[in-house]
């Protein structure tokens, strides 16, 4: 929404979502047909965009799909309004992950299984603060390196929190697939954090927030160079004009790392990228100039490059580094599963045969443990009961298996045997999990 409004054309913006089944094809006369998706959901997408003006809305089905890993609080439901050719819209939600949250109830559950990895953060973190080269080094990257699921963004905010402890300046990027080969894009992304610019809407309110943040007369006098990068309009200076493209350019990396310097100069910063693989080749060169900020640190969780994405020589250098600390990420260990189920559900106890589930097919990944609870909590093959429900039948088979959470809540499988025979089955054969006949 917010790249549709610098758009100077456009004036309002809305996105209407939907799910459910449509026709995609082509449609019509050989010499006047086109290709089109049709269907009642298509219908409802376009009326969600007529009614909710200005929003990024969405169904109840879409809401509720569970494949989206979007977080739950920031959706807000809409007030109702009847849309043209929808008899039953249902309740229809706007994302918005900018809002204002109530205070709500945290779990600040542990992190599980990397113990060894969060206490050498712990000293890198303090020996920086303290200014101890002799434990921090002079180049200050970390990269966490591991396979897609087996919590490497857990571990990346686990470091985020212990640095917000230590009093640093945390600056999160996530970079992604989209945006691989945007130039520049996750250097944008980490200097408009870092200079508050996410809420300017307009460039006349991002140039006053600019010179509020850079009050160096020298810097100043470079700002324009950010123009393409941040949507600005500052004049440019004279005296750059007839500079060819590489000086421009060096110059450009030099006012960028002299504006980050400023900063982690009064405060130490903490860059982090997460899904690092899909940084940019043009932002890898300016995060390799950054790594030698002695007063900045910088940690990437990435998966192993690969033939179909290979690394630019920015990223094989500064990964490669001999001062870099690579931390090679795999699965949890069986023993974990179930903790972590419980954390998931937020819930006491859960099944001796869900826990054995986890410890058999599990393989140590989170990211597959956390689906297939969801999964099986939407269908209703486990359910969340209470405490004195869950020990009712002193006499049950159901065996339970004990964990110290915060909650008086139990998990339980449904009696419906078939159910779990079925799930036994399926693992077996693959990992995706589909429940459309249950």
């Amino acid at each position: 929404m917010d790249s549709l409004h610098q758009v100077m054309d456009i004036t309002n913006e809305s996105i209407g979502v939907t799910t459910g089944r449509a026709f995609c094809g082509v449609v019509g006369h050989r010499d006047r047909h086109e290709y089109t998706v049709i269907g009642r959901k298509v219908n409802m997408a376009a009326r969600l965009m007529v009614n909710y003006p200005g929003t990024l809305s969405c169904d109840d089905d879409t809401y509720r799909s569970g494949k989206s890993k979007l977080k739950k609080e920031d959706f807000m439901v809409l007030p109702f309004i009847k849309l043209k050719g929808v008899a039953d819209p249902g309740t229809v939600r706007e994302y918005n992950n900018h809002h204002d949250r109530e205070e709500e109830e945290e779990y600040d559950y542990p992190i599980l299984g990397r113990g060894k990895e969060i206490e050498e953060m712990k000293m890198l973190l303090h020996a920086i603060k303290c200014d101890d080269t002799r434990v921090s080094g002079s180049r200050r990257v970390v990269v966490i390196e591991g396979e897609g699921g087996v919590g490497k963004t857990r571990l990346l905010e686990a470091f985020m929190d212990i640095a917000e402890e230590e009093d640093f300046k945390v600056d999160y990027v996530e970079a992604d697939m989209a945006h691989a080969h945007t130039p520049y894009h996750v250097v944008k992304t980490l200097i408009e954090n870092l200079l508050e610019l996410e809420a300017c809407r307009t460039a006349s309110e991002k140039e006053n927030t600019l010179m509020e943040h850079i009050t160096d007369q020298k810097l100043r006098e470079k700002m324009f160079l950010l123009n393409d990068l941040l949507g600005t309009h500052i004049p440019p200076n004279a005296d750059f004009a007839r500079m060819d493209l590489d000086k421009v350019t060096t110059q450009f990396h030099a006012l960028l790392f002299e504006i980050v310097h400023q900063f982690v100069v009064s405060q130490p910063c903490l860059f982090t990228v997460d899904n690092a693989q899909f940084i940019d080749q043009e932002s890898w060169d300016f995060i390799e100039d950054l790594s030698a900020d002695s007063h900045a640190i910088l940690v990437l969780s990435l998966r192993p490059f690969s033939s179909s994405n290979p690394p630019c020589e920015a990223a094989i250098r500064l990964t490669g580094h001999e001062t870099t600390k690579k931390v090679k990420l795999g699965g949890l260990e069986a023993s974990y599963m179930s903790d972590l189920a419980c954390q998931f559900m937020d819930v006491m106890y859960i099944p001796n045969e869900l826990d054995g589930i986890l410890r058999e097919k599990s393989h140590g990944i989170a990211s597959w443990c956390e689906q297939l609870i969801k999964d099986m909590l939407t269908s209703n093959v486990i359910q969340v009961v209470n405490e004195s429900q869950a020990f009712l039948n002193k006499e049950s088979s159901l065996d339970l298996l004990s964990f110290g959470g915060s909650t008086t809540t139990a998990i339980s499988l449904c009696q419906n045997r078939k159910k779990i025979n079925f799930f036994f089955l399926l693992f077996g054969e693959s990992l995706k999990v589909v429940f459309t006949d249950l």
